[in-house]
């Protein structure tokens, strides 16, 4: 079981060193598949834990369609 609060403090870690890549990069190193931390996207936000427009789409260019790809 992958926890939302788990892909989120990775996300964190990458905000400002890897802005484009930031899902690749958790997928990498930690292992995972990269639709998985998609999947945990999209929960994050249909469960208001990241705001669609806040600061953190704008740092992470592409997230939309990532959030977005259903």
């Amino acid at each position: 079981m992958i926890y939302p609060g788990f892909i989120l403090n990775c996300l964190v870690d990458f905000i400002g060193s890897t802005q484009y890549r930031a899902v690749k990069e958790i997928s990498r190193r930690h292992d995972l598949a990269t639709s998985t931390i998609k999947y945990v996207f999209r929960k994050l936000v249909a469960q208001g834990l990241i705001f669609y427009d806040s600061a953190i789409t704008f740092t992470l260019k592409g997230m939309r369609e990532v959030l977005c790809d259903e």
